[in-house]
């Protein structure tokens, strides 16, 4: 299916995706974005180098890979997820008295629903709706969990024909490895589709 739909991995981005945004595009978005959501005061943009998630929120703060790399019609799909699902989401629990209590009130963990309602936040706004990333973050674990670094990255080859997103595919399910030459992987990005199944 994904090899019928996505065979150009960089043509499927371009397509789906548009042009890569300039820094400076990417600053003036979350700006105008934040106002939006009255966040302004509230959330602060940092960017980071090596990191392994494009972008990410720590605390009141959303944190980018630098340099970076986002494609002009993904980016409100990239801040619903994160500022508009993950951030939001805790901001209101802060205000509930639950608060550093789940224990004490019986509850359970949330991320697994989180993770599934953010990813289908990340593609609600979007043309196309096809999972292309979050199966290939799948697929990833799958195979790194019965290969090397190096079988995941001939396991991906067909797939995804940039070699450095096939890189960061690689990296990510196969990190906090003490030996990557052997079969093992680190599982959460799987809760992008598994999770997104599960809250449908």
């Amino acid at each position: 299916f994904v090899r019928h739909f996505c065979y150009c991995n960089v043509g499927f981005m371009e397509r789906t995706g548009g042009a890569i945004m300039t820094h400076s595009q990417v600053v003036s978005f979350w700006t105008s974005y934040l106002t939006s959501q009255g966040l302004s005061s509230t959330v602060n943009i940092k960017f980071r180098k090596h990191m392994a998630a494009p972008t990410m929120v720590s605390g009141k703060t959303v944190i980018m890979r630098f340099p970076t790399n986002y494609r002009i019609h993904r980016m409100k799909g990239t801040a619903d997820h994160e500022v508009g699902t993950h951030l939001l989401r805790r901001l209101n629990e802060a205000q509930q008295p639950w608060f550093k209590r789940q224990e004490e009130f019986g509850m359970q963990r949330s991320l697994v629903t989180e993770e599934g309602l953010a990813c289908l936040n990340t593609y609600l706004e979007r043309g196309e709706k096809l999972m292309f990333r979050a199966a290939m973050s799948y697929y990833s674990v799958c195979m790194a969990e019965k290969n090397s670094f190096v079988g995941v990255w001939n396991a991906l080859t067909p797939y995804l024909d940039d070699v450095e997103a096939r890189w960061e595919a690689c990296f990510r399910c196969k990190r906090g490895l003490a030996d990557t030459s052997q079969a093992g992987a680190f599982s959460k990005d799987q809760v992008y589709l598994g999770d997104r199944k599960s809250v449908v």
